[in-house]
């Protein structure tokens, strides 16, 4: 891999982006079943049902976004698809022993949306700032940004999960389910910066439309 291609801003601001938008992401999609069947007791059925409403919204949302981005430009749909990032896992924080569904399907649409504003528009600008013959190293990327994500992230929320449980832990078992909920809120509070630190870097592109 050329490691000369992050030097390009938009490319090196691109990947860094991914990177963070998939920890977070993907280190959320880890704990929530949790909170779906352990806390609230959800059926696996509607829990998977409820799991799919983001990547629902961002399927139906891609005829669209090439529109949006000429209309917006890519820097910032790249922008508000970070900001909804951010604002969906603020939502999720908040979710409660008797959140309704309503409030967790918006939360979850409102992350559908961010992912598709800013998967398509990242890929964009990261993209077209390359010349044609570092496309497919490029791709490689990228590719790598988003699997590292995935990874790290599933890694460090169990983790967090995991030792916040451990240390706060009920010895009661009428507390088990309170103390879960705490360790998801927590996790999601968690999510929420790291997103942030996504929204800022997302404010140094360069301007691909």
């Amino acid at each position: 891999m050329e490691l000369g291609l992050f030097r390009n801003r938009n490319f090196g601001l691109a990947s860094l982006g991914f990177f963070i938008f998939f920890v977070v992401n993907v280190g959320s999609r880890f704990i929530r079943p949790f909170y779906f069947e352990e806390v609230r007791g959800f059926s696996s059925d509607l829990s998977g049902l409820l799991m799919i409403v983001s990547p629902a919204i961002m399927v139906l949302l891609s005829p669209f976004t090439e529109p949006i981005q000429r209309y917006f430009g890519t820097r910032l749909t790249i922008v508000w698809g970070n900001l909804l990032l951010f604002i969906s896992m603020i939502l999720f924080s908040f979710w409660g022993a008797s959140t309704s569904l309503y409030f967790i399907i918006v939360s979850m649409g409102v992350l559908g949306v961010g992912m598709g504003l800013f998967y398509p528009a990242a890929t964009f600008i990261g993209m077209s700032s390359l010349k044609a013959k570092h496309y497919g190293m490029g791709s490689a990327a990228i590719s790598t940004s988003k699997s590292m994500g995935k990874l790290i992230g599933v890694l460090i929320f169990a983790m967090v999960f995991t030792a916040y449980l451990q240390k706060n832990s009920s010895i009661l078992e009428s507390g088990l389910v309170q103390d879960r909920l705490s360790a998801i809120q927590y996790v999601f509070r968690m999510a929420a910066i790291v997103s942030f630190f996504g929204l800022l870097f997302s404010f140094f592109f360069q301007s691909a439309l």
